[in-house]
């Protein structure tokens, strides 16, 4: 298992919508829950959830040489 550095990679470098896709549906749901935890309410996780992987779609990561999104 490579924890989305397929995924990642093909979003990347190639522009596949369908890799970014793939790390949203199997992450969100893991990120929201920990983040209630964090922040204790279900609203404002699902917000920076949104926001998180906003900026992983929108931020080019040209200097990550570690695409696994678990380090």
């Amino acid at each position: 298992m490579d924890n989305g550095a397929s995924s990642y990679r093909r979003f990347r470098d190639n522009g596949d919508v369908t890799g970014f896709d793939e790390i949203v549906m199997e992450y969100s749901d893991g990120l929201m829950l920990y983040l209630t935890s964090i922040v204790g309410n279900i609203w404002t996780a699902e917000e920076l959830t949104e926001e998180t992987f906003f900026l992983i779609g929108t931020k080019n990561c040209s200097y990550c040489t570690n695409y696994s999104i678990y380090r």
